[in-house]
């Protein structure tokens, strides 16, 4: 949920914005960005991720990448609408369909029976 309304923030979206506009003017920029951004939060799952498979709740091969499915799970639907300006808010009823849906997604492949 945290992550969702993140995504979906107006911080977030005008950050992601002028990164990408102005990548090849000051690519530092965009790198600061992704290390501070996309690539903190896929270490912060990848450390839960990892605790969860050590006790057993999770069956990971590949935590990082797992991770990163993670991620992209839950900007279905949302994240390229907010992204590209087609909707500037959402209702709790769509953001909470994605979610349970990515979660569900999620455990079919990493839970355990």
């Amino acid at each position: 949920r945290h992550l969702v309304r993140f995504l979906l923030s107006d911080f977030a979206q005008s950050i992601f914005r002028i990164c990408v506009a102005e990548r090849d003017r000051f690519p530092e920029l965009g790198q600061a960005f992704y290390a501070n951004g996309p690539q903190m939060g896929k270490g912060k799952l990848t450390e839960y991720m990892a605790s969860a498979v050590a006790r057993g709740e999770l069956r990971i091969d590949d935590v990082d990448l797992a991770a990163e499915q993670f991620q992209e799970l839950c900007k279905a639907r949302l994240w390229l609408r907010a992204a590209f300006g087609i909707q500037q808010s959402f209702s709790e009823e769509e953001m909470e369909k994605v979610i349970q849906n990515a979660v569900e997604t999620f455990m079919a492949r990493y839970g355990v029976e």
